[in-house]
């Protein structure tokens, strides 16, 4: 699955067409000719790019949310209110002392880091499927883990209580957090919102096969199909009800264009 951002329509467009003051693509239906139907034209442009920045930034804060309660809990319920130290040992300085204020907000960054580096909030793979819940897990671990190898190197005892809080309720609650979005996400999805508006791309009947599996997914696939393309480029029969044919191969770049498509799928074909 391929994304693209799409930009201006071929000046051999078979209808008029302008953009508004909010970049909305409009159409005047009278003037549309071609086998492109009008009603796949309406779209606006970017929407795609525009929903999947959103959907990322409440990942985000979700995720901020939900590492900061955990460590805040997990440090009020080793120490409560009175200030508490973690001792690391040197050769130079003697020991060196670090209030436990100070590790959790070290901690919270690198929460946040680890699970950035671990791509957890991809927009390939969040809001559908198991990768996007592992990615988290695997990432919450690891961080733990390095933690546990540094204290151990550093000869430092990080306490037992704030650490086994932190680590279970932290994930907990990002776990519970991108359920919850992703549960609005669905929402948004069966009210037609936040999709991905895709075009088929080879042979008919490989095509028609995706496209049963697609619509058995209903709205949590995420996709609306909006067409496809298949070697003939016949336009008179549609791939099945509500798909129709928009085009043969040499047409992918002008349909991108014209219908706003930000993801082809390429269902195969030997001759592609």
């Amino acid at each position: 699955m391929v994304s693209f951002r799409t930009g201006h329509l071929p000046d051999t467009f078979p209808c008029q067409y302008w953009l508004d003051e909010e970049g909305h693509l409009a159409i005047d239906d009278s003037t549309a000719s071609g086998s492109i139907p009008a009603n796949v034209l309406r779209h606006p442009v970017g929407m795609s790019q525009r929903w999947q920045r959103r959907f990322t930034r409440r990942l985000f804060l979700s995720d901020v949310a939900a590492v900061i309660l955990a460590v805040a809990v997990s440090q009020y319920l080793s120490f409560g209110t009175q200030r508490s130290e973690l001792y690391i040992p040197t050769a130079e300085l003697g020991t060196f002392a670090i209030g436990y204020s100070a590790v959790s907000v070290g901690l919270v960054a690198l929460w946040l880091l680890s699970l950035s580096i671990a791509a957890t909030r991809d927009e390939k793979i969040v809001g559908s499927g198991a990768t996007e819940y592992r990615r988290v897990v695997d990432a919450t671990f690891r961080l733990f883990g390095l933690v546990a190898i540094a204290m151990f190197l550093l000869k430092s005892e990080l306490g037992r209580g704030y650490f086994l809080t932190a680590l279970p309720l932290g994930l907990l609650l990002l776990l519970i957090g991108r359920w919850i979005q992703r549960s609005w996400l669905m929402s948004q999805r069966r009210d037609g919102k936040h999709v991905y508006r895709a075009l088929l791309v080879g042979n008919r009947k490989k095509s028609e096969h995706v496209v049963q599996s697609i619509l058995r997914d209903g709205s949590s696939s995420g996709i609306t199909l909006i067409g496809a393309l298949t070697k003939h480029g016949s336009t008179d029969t549609p791939l099945v009800e509500q798909v129709p044919v928009l085009g043969d191969y040499s047409d992918v770049l002008s349909t991108i264009d014209a219908t706003g498509a930000d993801t082809l799928i390429f269902t195969g074909a030997d001759d592609l």
